[in-house]
């Protein structure tokens, strides 16, 4: 069964589902991405030019 069809049975969002799932090894190209894999693509995609730029400390803050 699929973390949606899950949920779907038990009227959770998935994300809920994969937070109660015990922690195993990462196994890279999945079809579905962790929360926390979801979360560092967004921060990449946000800061990822942060290097970039060379911003200084005094300027982020």
């Amino acid at each position: 069964m699929s973390v949606e069809q899950i949920g779907e049975r038990l009227k959770k969002r998935p994300e809920t589902i994969r937070s109660y799932l015990p922690y195993e090894r990462v196994i890279y190209n999945l079809t579905e991405r962790s929360v926390n894999a979801d979360r560092l693509q967004r921060f990449k995609k946000k800061w990822g030019s942060y290097k970039k730029k060379g911003v200084q400390k005094e300027e982020a803050i």
